[in-house]
């Protein structure tokens, strides 16, 4: 029988998982502000919402699809 550890990892919370602004997805992402804009405008990016006038993604969201892709 395995041995647990003896703390489990915590899941991210919502602060650290989102992504606010294109400049951030764009940053996280290793492209040009620009470009992290039109990815985000023309939704071609997985999750990628907007609240108001700011564009929003959530980190899992966008490493769970690199991984998937």
């Amino acid at each position: 029988m395995s041995k647990l550890p003896s703390e489990l990892p915590q899941p991210a919370t919502l602060k650290d998982d989102l992504l606010r602004g294109a400049a951030q997805i764009a940053e996280f992402l290793g492209v040009s502000e620009r470009q992290g804009f039109h990815l985000c405008a023309t939704r071609q990016l997985p999750g990628v919402f907007k609240l108001g006038r700011i564009w929003h993604a959530r980190r899992s969201t966008l490493i769970e699809e690199m991984r998937r892709r």
